[in-house]
């Protein structure tokens, strides 16, 4: 696993895995590698290597803090593009604060761009990798209708990419269940969602169904011919 800053001795190991991309049931050669650490104050630094080099060419390596509360004060990407692709690499630092966004970014070698997104009363945070979406799922239930601030990628044109934000997804709690991984059933939550999708006969309605676990740790995603799926999963074990 590939990381921007590599892990402290005083970070405490808390989870790691892998999300292995499937399309018709072969796998697609993405995948998304993960690791959770814990600061000594019940902080949380999150690491993501989404790698892509076997799949489009494209990689992203995403770093996290989340405050001993459980709010993300920051994240840092990293991400470079496939051969033939008009980005080459691109860094962007995005920073929460008084209820501002600001988003620093820089493109190839360009100059660094620095621009600000005002926050929505209430939001929740996806710095782009199914790790953080399991993490934001209950939420976007609960406290329903939620905003979720995003970003995205590659983009036309190109001084855009690695930008913010807002979208308002409209996610359903849809019950208990079981998802095995690694050749193990673990207790799931389900969660449902529709998605217009454009094929040979026109626009259809595709369902997509996630999965996480008790500790808000994203399973399995199934929808259409695509599923992602966790695997070579380990968590600490829980203090009794």
């Amino acid at each position: 696993m590939r990381y921007i800053h590599p892990i402290a001795p005083h970070e405490k190991f808390v989870a790691s895995g892998t999300y292995k991309y499937f399309h018709g049931g072969e796998p697609t050669g993405l995948a998304e590698h993960f690791t959770i650490h814990e600061h000594p104050d019940g902080a949380w630094f999150m690491r993501v290597d989404k790698d892509g080099r076997f799949f489009d060419g494209r990689s992203e390596l995403i770093e996290v803090y989340r405050d001993a509360e459980g709010v993300i004060e920051r994240y840092d990407i990293h991400a470079y593009g496939a051969k033939g692709d008009p980005l080459k690499k691109a860094r962007a630092i995005f920073t929460f604060e008084d209820g501002m966004l600001h988003v620093g970014r820089e493109i190839d070698d360009g100059e660094r761009v620095q621009e600000q997104l005002e926050l929505p009363e209430d939001y929740v945070v996806q710095p782009g990798s199914y790790l953080f979406f399991g993490m934001a799922l209950p939420h976007l239930v609960e406290r329903a209708p939620l905003a979720m601030v995003s970003r995205f990628g590659i983009t036309e044109p190109v001084a855009d990419s690695f930008g913010a934000g807002v979208t308002n997804p409209q996610v359903t709690f849809y019950g208990e269940d079981e998802v095995k991984v690694d050749g193990k059933l673990i207790p799931a939550r389900q969660y449902m969602a529709a998605a217009s999708v454009q094929t040979d006969s026109g626009r259809e309605t595709v369902w997509h169904n996630y999965f996480i676990d008790e500790h808000d740790i994203f399973l399995r995603h199934e929808g259409g011919e695509m599923r992602v799926q966790l695997e070579r999963y380990a968590h600490r074990p829980e203090k009794k």
